[in-house]
């Protein structure tokens, strides 16, 4: 076992780590951190990593705590910046691997001593093995003269002047690293399974054998695992690995300063199976989730677009006796965009989709790419209810258009959807799939029923295999893992749970059977026990981790069945769960999230860098391949408003709205709506979808009425999302489906009680376009009356204040019923100037003209392109007639509007057209269009190989090859 001690500089405020164990040996070398003082930018930090030779630590102090297990990262919280040391890990018993849980972390400030004592490492008894004077350095140092010893004044004064009320900036962020079934290993990488680091190691062979080229190896050897869970920690340590020469790698690596962690729950059990004392028989159980995609169960669902899935665990089950190791892999996902539950729900749950399934087919592609390269074959079990059960058809996918345009489903909807995604992948001879709806199979306690289930995947297990591999000196791999089965339910908590201990109970009876049986004689009832036991405390830490309890059904998965008791149990579970859902998860997002860096992203944090000496080298070489693998595309974007007044589509001829899209053909389709439906006491308090769903049908089949058998050309919805009466839709191509990514949709409701009901808002949808390029289209529905322009400023300021991802995003676009108005004393007035068709003289009368230009709205930079068309409300409805139905007669108005502001790169954005679909009779307002050109950047390396940092290493590599690696 590898500790460290720490030792502290304080003149630059720096922290090393010391091999405690490198007993006066002055070849050893110290890890050094600290933050380089003469740069400042509120995006970046930059860290210095160096490792030393032991002969520098004359100039450092040691830090009177106990000796530390290493790094578990660095990052930045609450406006400072720490290290995270793992002070104190229980280790698994009897587990060769040497497996350790993380039970106690100590962070240490970058800038300052205040945090360099804590209340547990004040306590005067504490020792440690390495406390004694004469091991190690204990509380000395070398210098170069190996014969310096060093007072602990440093340690005592610090001691003395601790304050035990003091409190800890970071006490939610300890907490969790305390609490978070957080494992790891010093002499084996539990990030990879046995036949992964096995497959490692023949390729680094080869490599060799081959005498491929040192690029080839440099690749290999940095190459990280997706279980890695606190890979972003340790970015800065992965970045100084890139910089460091191949026998300084080696060297350094051999140190084991940092510590990669897996989440989730690492099991073991041995027991002897004859009077042999040395006949053991151990059974070991890793379940580890992809740290690429963490979080709570209703905060972090479904898949991203780089396809990684939240609540992803890869099970390990591991068997050794007489000599041999037999492992099985398997896992558990379902990979949808924002699997997000509506409302405050107990049971059964409503879900809403923020993406639909044909948009979530380029994120599923790549998903189950890197599912089939990494296992081969997949074979799906889905556990949710009504599964078509492998027998889907293409019938059904129209139907599945209204049902995600809808956005809102059941479970079974859900089920039924995610098996037509599968079927659209068209890669059936790589993908296989059973349905098994679990509650309606185990209905009144019958879970010997599970039975069918296992024997329908006996064939399919004995054809994927296990690792087998024969340990010792005549070592041998007798077989390959190659196909994988991957279990989902709703959360991939429970029924997977259960359903996955009797799949390992089938295949460790297959080991044993199929190899030892000869040899040993093993009771089957206890095994299975063991077993047992294995799964249900696995499920129950994976299920603490995403929900805040342990798992339902846990007396199923440890006894086989379940009673009054267990059902009573589960009813409590339920509760904590709704209780931690709805009050305590975001708290513990917002910890999950800073550690796993998307808080940089969101620009709330600074991003910890390397501060490498050779960057400059290292930007120019980047540079040069991001040049080589930049894509370009000239996207068409048309963008609408309309205002339908509460009536529904009847089947109208869209020509005379769509008409010139239809030509056009652009690339996406950004439609804002407002009174979908009438907006009515009972619209505000539970608005209708149907009339959405009818018109995003109508819309996209008469798009794609001129596709033909172009299938690029399609035209497929993206997302879509309601407020009342306000409705955003978002369509596109499906051959730019690939170029958008990373969605979000936010609501503001304004208009009647202080903007409780809704009735008046906006939506926002955000989204990426291409790489780096980012769209924010805002649907909005403002206040209405003839003089309430300051209530639809104030309603403006309002929205844009809570759309803080408008701010950001390079395209702005707002389209929408502003309902600012024509300030003409009466309708007459106005039309004498409609029947001159003297447009200008119209709008110097334009609340809206007006008030931006008193800088009160739309302020800083947005842009309406010249108005060329008549105002669009108020008409007798169904004609091209201005109002006469009311009394006096409405002034007509220019309420409808399209405004949009662009940050980039003037070249790369151009204005088209901009007019009024006043043909369009079904409503007494009219249809608004716009159309833009956008060009965007895309990296087609990253779309190729997401989560590979391919570009980042190969840019490494070439400073290397320069003779600008650094030597330890």
């Amino acid at each position: 076992m590898q500790q460290f001690l720490v030792f502290i500089e304080t003149r630059t405020r720096s922290i090393a780590l010391v091999p405690a164990n490198q007993e006066n040996n002055p070849k050893s070398i110290f890890l050094h951190l600290d933050l380089n003082p003469n740069f400042n930018s509120h995006k970046k930090v930059l860290v210095n990593v160096k490792a030393k030779s032991i002969t520098e630590l004359s100039q450092y102090e040691c830090l009177n705590i106990n000796p530390v297990f290493g790094i578990a990262g660095v990052l930045e919280y609450e406006k400072d910046v720490f290290v995270i040391l793992v002070s104190k890990a229980e280790l698994i018993p009897d587990c060769e691997m040497n497996i350790y849980k993380v039970s106690k972390v100590k962070l240490l400030s970058l800038t300052n001593p205040n945090y360099d004592y804590t209340f547990e490492s004040n306590y005067p008894d504490l020792q440690s093995e390495y406390g004694n004077d004469s091991q190690g350095y204990g509380n000395g140092y070398l210098d170069g003269n190996n014969n310096s010893y060093l007072e602990k004044g440093y340690g005592d004064k610090q001691k003395n002047q601790y304050d035990s009320t003091f409190y800890h900036p970071c006490s939610s962020l300890i907490n969790f690293l305390e609490r978070g079934n957080l494992y790891f290993s010093q002499v084996y990488d539990i990030s990879k399974s046995a036949q992964e680091q096995e497959l490692d190691k023949q390729s680094q062979i080869n490599i060799r054998k081959d005498k491929i080229e040192n690029k080839s190896r440099y690749m290999a050897r940095n190459k990280k695992s997706r279980y890695c869970w606190n890979e972003n920690m340790l970015k800065i340590f992965y970045q100084f690995e890139q910089r460091l020469d191949e026998e300084s790698f080696t060297k350094y690596s051999k140190y084991k300063f940092t510590i990669p962690l897996i989440q989730g729950f690492v099991g073991f059990v041995q027991r002897r199976y004859s009077a042999n004392q040395n006949d053991m028989l151990n059974i070991m159980l890793i379940s580890r989730l992809n740290a690429r995609r963490t979080g709570t169960r209703f905060l972090t669902r479904g898949i991203d677009d780089t396809g990684n899935v939240a609540n992803f665990c890869q099970r390990l089950l591991c068997t050794q006796i007489l000599g041999y190791l037999a492992m099985y892999r398997y896992e558990e996902v379902f990979p949808f965009f924002g699997i997000n539950r509506q409302g405050f729900q107990i049971g059964a749950h409503k879900l809403q989709l923020v993406r639909t399934l044909e948009a979530s087919i380029p994120a599923a592609k790549k998903h189950f790419s890197s599912l089939i390269s990494t296992y081969g074959k997949v074979h799906i079990v889905s556990l949710v209810k009504a599964s078509y059960g492998g027998q889907s058809n293409e019938t059904s996918m129209e139907y599945f258009d209204s049902i995600y345009s809808n956005n809102t489903i059941g479970e079974s909807e859900l089920g039924k959807g995610f098996e037509l995604l599968v079927k659209k992948l068209d890669v059936d001879s790589m993908i296989g799939f059973t349905g098994f709806d679990f509650h309606e199979m185990v209905k009144g306690n019958q879970y010997g029923n599970l039975g069918s289930l296992i024997h329908s995947l006996v064939s399919v297990i004995d054809k994927q295999r296990f690792f087998f591999k024969r340990i010792g000196e005549n070592e041998k791999i007798e077989s390959y893992q190659i196909g994988v089965i991957r279990t989902n339910c709703l959360d991939c908590l429970d029924r997977t749970n259960v359903v996955q201990s009797e799949i390992a109970k089938y295949v460790s009876f297959l080991v044993l059977s199929q190899y030892l049986s000869r040899e040993i004689g093993i009771n089957s009832t206890d095994t299975e026990s063991e077993l047992r036991w294995l799964f249900g405390n696995s499920g129950n830490a994976l299920s603490i981790i995403y929900t805040g309890t342990s798992a339902l059904k846990a007396e199923v998965t440890v006894s086989g069945k379940s009673g009054f008791a267990g059902f009573l149990n589960d009813a409590s579970k339920s509760i904590g769960r709704f209780v931690q859902g709805n009050f305590s998860d975001k708290n513990k997002q917002a910890v999950i999230d800073t550690m796993a860096g998307n808080m940089i992203k969101k620009g709330e944090v600074r991003d910890l860098i390397y501060n490498d000496p050779n960057f400059d080298l290292f930007k120019k070489s980047l540079k040069e391949y991001l040049i080589k693998s930049k894509g370009s595309k000239k996207l068409s974007i048309f963008t609408s408003t309309f205002n339908c007044a509460g009536t529904k589509y009847g089947g109208q001829n869209l020509d005379k709205w769509f008409g010139d899209a239809s030509l056009q053909r652009p690339d996406i389709l950004l439609v804002s709506m407002q009174e979908i439906v009438k907006l009515n006491v009972s619209s505000v308090i539970s608005a209708a979808t149907t009339n959405r769903v009818v018109w995003i049908d109508s819309i996209i089949k008469y798009m794609n009425s001129n596709t033909g058998n172009d299938l690029e050309d399609k035209y497929v919805l993206i997302s879509t999302e309601q407020l009342v009466g306000i409705c955003a839709i978002i369509i596109a191509k499906t051959s730019v489906l690939d170029l958008i990514t990373d969605i979000e949709l936010v609501k503001v409701k304004t208009g009647l009680v202080g903007g409780l009901s809704g009735n008046k808002g906006a939506i926002g949808v955000k989204m990426n376009v291409g790489h780096r390029n980012s769209v924010c289209f805002v649907a909005a529905h403002l206040a209405s009356g003839a003089g309430k322009d300051m209530d639809r400023n104030y309603d403006y300021n309002f929205i844009s204040n809570s759309l803080p991802m408008a701010l950001n995003s390079d395209l702005v676009i707002w389209a929408g019923d502003l309902n600012y108005r024509l300030d003409l004393p009466s309708s007459y007035d106005a039309q004498v100037l409609i029947e001159k068709r003297n447009i200008q003289s119209l709008l110097l009368y334009d609340q809206l003209s007006y008030h931006m230009n008193s800088n009160l709205v739309f302020t800083g930079g947005f842009v309406e392109m010249p108005i060329k068309f008549m105002p669009t409300y108020k008409f007798n409805s169904g004609t091209n007639q201005y109002d006469t139905n009311t009394d006096p007669p409405r002034v007509p108005s220019y309420t409808d509007r399209i405004l949009y502001k662009f940050k980039g790169h003037k070249s790369h954005f151009q204005p088209v057209n901009y007019y009024c679909g006043d043909g369009f009779l079904m409503s007494d307002h009219k249809p608004v269009c716009a159309s833009f050109f956008l060009t965007v950047d895309y990296d087609t390396v990253a779309l190729s190989y997401p989560n590979s940092s391919i570009i980042h290493k190969l840019a490494c590599f070439d400073v290397l090859e320069k003779g600008h690696s650094i030597h330890i």
